[in-house]
């Protein structure tokens, strides 16, 4: 529950889970406050016109950061619900972290883009620098890398994307990296033919670990494509 200039009045456990922020913290902030910047005027002008009356009811989806700096995406709404002091509306508030939703969305968004880049490629050289940058940039990735085994059953990077503004240099340090089946989350990925995670780079030992560690990556993903058999 918020006061009509969008301060904290009344908050509950799920909501400080959403925030990432206890009671006493948000007593002392307000809507606005944990809302990016480019979402804020919205709902500024949304708390203006329940607080006038001028609507009864308001949503959207905005954007909310965390104390972390992490974003999550939430389905906020709002509405006027009675009158508190001098005729001024309490508006009662709902969110609803669809993270979960927004990650399933972009998931089927990056599928459609690769099967239709993989429908129209000549070659997989070809499609690669394409899918990589679908993947990356519907999955929101830093950096997306292309391992391709020789002819002596060993990997080599063959290509790679980073997304736009990042400044990652990992190209460099494993470009003359080679890298031996079952060697590392790679080797172990191209092995078996199983997805796998790694979540803490910061506690992985293998050698290409240590050239993401030190490009600022903090966890990984790899998976096999029988594309580059």
């Amino acid at each position: 529950m918020v006061a009509s200039d969008g301060r904290w009045l009344q908050v509950n456990d799920k909501l400080e889970a959403i925030l990432g922020r206890g009671s006493d913290e948000l007593a002392q902030m307000s809507l606005l406050d944990v809302t990016v910047e480019a979402d804020r005027r919205a709902v500024d002008d949304a708390l203006g016109q329940l607080g006038r009356r001028e609507i009864v009811r308001w949503e959207s989806e905005v954007q909310q950061a965390r104390p972390d700096g992490s974003l999550s995406p939430i389905a906020l709404a709002m509405a006027a619900i009675s009158d508190h002091g001098a005729g001024t509306p309490l508006l009662l508030v709902q969110e609803t972290d669809i993270s979960g939703r927004k990650r399933l969305d972009a998931m089927r968004d990056a599928v459609v883009g690769v099967r239709q880049v993989i429908v129209s490629a000549s070659s997989w050289e070809q499609a690669a620098p394409i899918v990589l940058g679908n993947l990356g940039t519907h999955l929101d990735w830093d950096l997306a890398q292309y391992w391709g085994a020789d002819g002596e059953r060993r990997l080599s990077l063959q290509g790679s994307w980073h997304s736009q503004g990042a400044k990652i240099d990992l190209d460099d340090p494993v470009r003359n990296l080679s890298i031996q089946a079952g060697g590392g989350l790679v080797g172990r990925v191209w092995q078996s033919g199983v997805a796998a995670v790694a979540d803490d780079l910061a506690v992985s030992d293998y050698d290409q670990a240590g050239a993401e560690r030190s490009a600022g990556l903090r966890s990984a993903v790899a998976f096999r494509s029988s594309a580059v058999d």
